[in-house]
């Protein structure tokens, strides 16, 4: 098997494994928006939920995804298997110091928090998020040590077992659903949150294990790959600071519009976007980064520029008929995944317009996170720091004004232009450390992917137009049939246009298609 055959095929795996555990968050939002709908319970519970996740992130989240694997990569390569052990026992430690400081903080100042970041939600909403927040902050503990674990493992070759965490954290919240919800209500539902991230941290024990890694308590802040994480993670965090005072800016700002119903509308429509887009994109990123880390090592410019613009190019082909069914379907796709019991049609609605505005910058949201993991590949965090302060900066600005237009659309425009504007400054940033990236032949094949991501939006339009009338019905089926058709129509334009304009991506996974029918016959 060829080099390009084993990668394909672990992607695959990998896919199908974080496909799963998508589908199954799915399923779970598909059942909190079917319970609960966009009531007080509903919007009290996705504040709840998302701000401690969002102090996480500004906090230790991002510096432990971007900085640890490169470090932990140098220390393998240069000292062995025993020393990257030794430093990875070391942060684990002080990762999980800092994020049980953090969880009692948010505990003992959970009013104030809901005060401060949903300062719309008044009375029993923001009672009732107080008290669900002092549940769910002790998540971030077990959220920490994940994330170390996970990239420990991903840099040990092993990345199909940390695709499926997220698997089990949605099963179970599933099986609330189905069988205790009724009994303990949205309390239950918090503490489920919890358990489901305790058995994420359980499932990545035994292959560490197997590794011989061996959890060891250690506090050296003085350690040199302590400092080096330290130096790298400033900028990380920095950006991702940013980031999540734009989501809680976003929480903020919906809160005051549609009585406070736009902070589910945006989280249910954020979360279905994020389970399509993100699937193949965090696959792929978390792939390629220790793979672009090791490079980086050994000075290999030649492969990572490769590697960079393969992804780039895997990125575009894959997301851009994704984000045309999106913009093109984005009630039906709403209706299908959520208008039942206490979801509403005028829920919809509401939460399609936000869907069709996230949905444009689909592909500005892949694009963005290759280059954000190349950059911190090779230590160069700095660059994505200044380009997302200043992209997020311009999103929140947008997202004050245009929400006094737009409403709940504005928010969802704002998030758009920001995440084209990041992307487009790290391609430049990009091109000009390694002019190879993006040259004449990928910049060729991108035009001939945009090309027929045109054609498909056309097929897909037109066709859904012509289905309406006959299948227009509130059936589960004429809505399914209304998805199902365009989009088939559609994809299946895209392809053949791409086959025959002769982009690689596509010949390529043809001729391995091919070669597995032949191998059956």
């Amino acid at each position: 098997m060829s080099a390009g055959q084993k990668a394909v095929k672990t992607v695959s795996v990998m896919l199908l494994l974080a496909f799963t555990a998508k589908i199954l968050g799915f399923v779970r939002e598909v059942m909190l928006a079917g319970y609960y709908g966009t009531s007080i319970q509903a919007n009290a519970f996705q504040a709840a939920s998302q701000i401690p996740l969002s102090f996480f992130e500004i906090s230790l989240g991002a510096a432990i995804s971007s900085t640890f694997i490169p470090v932990f990569n140098e220390y393998f390569e240069k000292k062995g298997r025993e020393k990257a052990y030794e430093f990875s026992q070391n942060f684990i430690s002080l990762v999980a110091l800092l994020a049980i400081v953090i969880a009692l903080l948010g505990m003992v100042f959970a009013s104030p928090l809901i005060t401060l970041i949903t300062k719309g939600l008044t009375g029993p909403s923001h009672d009732l998020a107080v008290s669900l927040i002092r549940v769910m902050f002790p998540m971030i503990c077990f959220t920490a040590v994940a994330f170390s674990m996970v990239g420990i493992l991903q840099s040990l070759g092993e990345f199909n077992i940390p695709a499926t965490i997220s698997v089990m954290s949605n099963a179970v919240v599933i099986v609330y659903f189905l069988f205790l919800n009724r009994t303990f209500g949205i309390f239950g539902l918090a503490i489920a949150v919890v358990i489901g991230w305790v058995l994420q941290l359980c499932v990545l024990l035994p292959p560490l294990w197997q590794r011989g890694f061996r959890f060891k308590i250690k506090l050296n802040i003085y350690d040199e790959g302590i400092k080096k994480v330290a130096r790298l993670a400033l900028p990380v965090l920095v950006s991702a600071s940013a980031l999540q005072i734009n989501g809680l800016v976003n929480i903020f700002l919906s809160s005051y519009l549609n009585d406070g119903k736009a902070i589910s509308a945006i989280t249910y429509a954020n979360r279905l976007y994020l389970i399509i887009a993100s699937v193949f994109t965090l696959v792929l990123t978390n792939y390629i980064f220790p793979e672009l880390s090791r490079m980086f090592v050994k000075k290999d410019t030649i492969g990572l520029e490769n590697v960079i613009n393969r992804s780039l190019r895997a990125v575009v082909v894959v997301i851009s008929p994704i984000m045309v069914i999106f913009l093109v379907l984005a009630v039906p796709i709403i209706r299908v995944a959520y208008e039942r019991w206490e979801f509403t049609a005028q829920d919809t609605a509401l939460t399609a317009t936000v869907l069709f505005f996230y949905a444009m910058g689909m592909l500005g949201f892949g694009l963005q996170e290759v280059l954000n993991k190349a950059f911190y590949a090779i230590q160069a965090s700095t660059v994505p720091m200044r380009i997302s302060v200043v992209g997020i900066a311009i999103n929140i600005v947008l997202s004050i004004v245009l929400s006094q237009y737009m409403g709940i659309g504005g928010l969802g425009l704002a998030a758009t232009i920001s995440i084209y504007f990041i992307a487009i400054c790290l391609i430049y940033a990009a091109k000009k450390r390694y002019s190879n990236i993006l040259n004449a032949q990928v910049v060729r094949a991108l035009l001939k992917m945009f090309i027929a991501a045109l054609l498909m939006a056309v097929v897909s339009y037109f066709s859904y137009l012509f289905c309406l009338p006959m299948l227009g019905g509130k059936q589960l089926v004429s809505q399914m049939l209304i998805l199902i058709v365009p989009s088939a129509l559609g994809t299946t334009v895209y392809v053949i246009a791409l086959w025959g304009m002769r982009v690689d991506e596509v010949t390529f996974m043809l001729q391995l298609i091919q070669k597995k029918l032949r191998g059956k016959e």
